[in-house]
């Protein structure tokens, strides 16, 4: 998958937005992505994170 990821990465890194180029960020891992879900379930108990 890194060829992939690298070659959008570079798409995007050429895109302009009002005259600036975008910022382009990894992506979370899994483990962020259930930390940030428990928060989310603790600011709205009726969000519900399934994995």
């Amino acid at each position: 998958m890194d060829k992939p990821v690298t070659i959008v990465e570079d798409m995007f890194k050429k895109l302009k937005w009002k005259g600036e180029g975008l910022c382009i960020n990894e992506a979370a891992s899994t483990k962020e992505m259930d930390g940030i879900g428990r928060l989310i379930e603790v600011i709205d108990p009726e969000v519900s994170i399934d994995n």
